[in-house]
């Protein structure tokens, strides 16, 4: 039994369509995580699940009990939720201790006549860190402290399912990552099944076990993360999921493909979506950033566009002749300026193909 069930959820806001028969699951203690661009619908699908908004049809079950559809529409504060939102939605009157009370029916104020209460929120305390702050108001709080503080009074009451909308936004890199880490863990610890949103591809390879890409709100896959990034199902998912690029080419009769960049091969030839393809068909080829490297000699000559520092790699942007871009990630020793000539190859390990209706004559 799926511990968060969303079958067929449809939405709209006036005459606009904004979910359009979402579906996916989580199982028990699992994190799947939400990606896609503003305005896709996947907040939509929180606030569905939370009770916040009510869904045109569809079902929303939490561990098993319909909480929507089927005739039924149970109130927010009745599902077993806990919600973290992007701006953590601290009460600023009270302190960290009494935020997490608030949680468990203790309004607050702390005054010991709630004593699983209390009990409940010192050890929720010290699950998220916050034992020196727990006297502390939310303007006396850095960011990560507010942040494991709305994370406490989410779980405090053990809830059923925990919905996270962006919580990392509003945070620097630095401390996003240590957070990051830090929830994954407070979570799993606690074995809550959760579901976040956000469109930032890095945090949810991070925390997610499962994860799916919406667009115009429809979910085009709900996979593994490995698969959404190596065996993306359609070419939106696999341009929106890390960076990739496609490239024109025809299929040939050994399923390798005939592009700009040569004969390519892999180990694996997936076409997205299941779609049949024969001998001469135009494709186009998804290439990710560790496809691609640069040759003293032999490969085919391209132009840096940009570059992306990061640190230990680089990313560059590399325009071949033609007009086709590709990516490339390099060891940051391999210092190429904006404007400078090089020659690539590409090196897929397996391909993974899409139709390209009237284009791609690999060259």
């Amino acid at each position: 039994m799926a511990a968060l069930e969303i079958r067929g959820l449809v939405h709209r806001y006036g005459g606009v369509a904004a979910l359009n028969y979402v579906s996916l699951h989580l199982g028990e203690g699992e994190i799947g995580c939400l990606l896609g661009p503003s305005g896709s619908g996947k907040t939509t699908v929180l606030a569905c699940v939370a009770g916040l908004e009510n869904p045109v049809s569809g079902v929303v079950r939490i561990g098993g009990r319909a909480v929507c559809g089927e005739g039924k529409t149970i109130p927010p504060e009745k599902r077993g939720v806990g919600m973290v939102f992007q701006d953590f939605a601290l009460f600023p009157h009270l302190t960290v201790r009494g935020n997490i009370l608030f949680g468990v029916g203790g309004a607050g104020k702390g005054n010991g006549k709630n004593n699983d209460g209390e009990k409940a929120c010192r050890a929720m305390e010290e699950l998220c860190g916050l034992e020196s702050v727990a006297g502390s108001y939310p303007h006396e709080l850095s960011g990560g402290e507010a942040q494991r503080a709305a994370l406490a009074r989410a779980l405090v009451n053990k809830p059923s399912l925990l919905l996270l909308d962006e919580p990392f936004s509003r945070l620097d890199a630095a401390l996003r990552e240590k957070l990051l880490r830090e929830v994954r863990g407070i979570v799993k610890q606690g074995g809550v099944t959760t579901l976040m949103v956000t469109h930032n591809q890095h945090e949810a390879f991070m925390i997610a076990d499962v994860g799916g890409v919406i667009n115009h709100g429809a979910i085009c896959q709900w996979d593994g993360m490995y698969n959404l990034y190596h065996r993306p199902q359609c070419a939106f998912v696999a341009e929106f999921v890390g960076d990739g690029a496609l490239v024109c080419g025809r299929l040939t009769a050994e399923g390798a493909a005939q592009t700009q960049l040569g004969l390519l091969r892999g180990e694996k030839t997936a076409l997205g979506g299941g779609t049949l393809a024969r001998a001469g068909d135009a494709v186009k080829v998804l290439l990710r950033p560790d496809d691609v490297v640069t040759v003293a000699e032999g490969g085919v000559p391209a132009t840096v566009a940009e570059r992306a520092f990061r640190g230990p790699t680089t990313l560059y942007t590399m325009r071949m002749e033609g007009g086709e871009t590709v990516f490339s990630e390099l060891p940051s020793h391999s210092d190429f300026s904006v404007g400078d000539c090089v020659r690539v190859i590409a090196r897929p390990r397996h391909l993974v193909l899409f139709p390209a209706v009237g284009g791609g004559d690999g060259g």
